[in-house]
This record gives structure tokens, sequence and C-alpha cells, in this order.
């Protein structure tokens, strides 16, 4: 088996994980009820090293695929085809729902509460400007 093949993000290899998350999760479960004694070993599989094979393979394939120049292309036309595809109230739906889970992370994360209410009003308003120039340009 190739290096590649060991890292890039695939079904087969999701489900291996899911699959190896489970039985692990079970051992570790059985050898507790047989035994009456923690073990670490399929614990530490699942906690750590599954994670840790996840995210190494969602930077592995991401890089990947950008120096392959697929990752972009393929970005652009599927969002073009989305685009396509919606409505004109339909931006107005993503707005929305950005907007809304933007109060629901306010109002369920203190921490992160805080840390936005930590800047004053004027930075907002100078990164909607920043952000919103731009589309502004393209409007017209």
């Amino acid at each position: 088996m190739k290096f590649k093949d060991l890292f890039l993000l695939s079904w087969r290899n999701l489900w291996v994980v899911v699959v190896l998350g489970l039985v692990s999760i079970l051992l570790h479960n059985l050898i507790y009820g047989l035994f009456g004694f923690e073990e670490a070993f399929f614990f530490i599989v699942v906690i750590f090293l599954l994670s840790i094979y996840v995210l190494l393979a969602i930077v592995y394939s991401i890089i990947f695929r950008i120096r392959e120049g697929k990752m972009i292309k393929y970005w652009n036309k599927k969002v073009k085809k989305m685009l396509k595809q919606m409505e004109w109230y339909d931006m107005s739906f993503v707005k929305l729902s950005v907007f809304f889970a933007t109060l629901f992370i306010l109002t369920g994360w203190p921490a992160f509460h805080d840390f936005v209410m930590r800047f004053d009003w004027y930075w907002y308003l100078i990164l909607m400007i920043v952000f919103a120039v731009p589309v502004m340009k393209k409007m017209g």
C-alpha cells in the first residue's frame, strides 16, 4: 500500500476509521465489563490515534489536492454550479443563517462572547467596510 493511499481521504479510509473506532469502544467496554478494570489501549486508540490519523489525512488530502491543481478548479466549478441553481432570495437565507448562527454562538459560548465584546465597535465597522467594498465595486 502506498503512502498516498493510506493518507488520502476516501470513503474506504473513513469507514475503516469508523469501524475501528466502534470495535475499540466495544472492546474497551467489554474488558471493563468482564474484568472490572480500566484498560488504556483501546481508549487511546479511539481518542488519540484515530483523531490524529483523521486530522493528518485531512491536511494531507488538502495539500495533495492543491498541489495537484484539481481542488481549486473543482471548488470553482462547484460554487458556480450552485450559484446558478440559486434563486434571488437564497443568498438572503444564507446571510440570515450565518447571522443566527453567530447569535447562537454568542449566547451559547460565554468565552466567545467575552472575546468578541473585548473589541470596540469601530473595529467591526472598519471590517464591515473593508469586506463590503470589493462586493460593491463588482455590483456597479
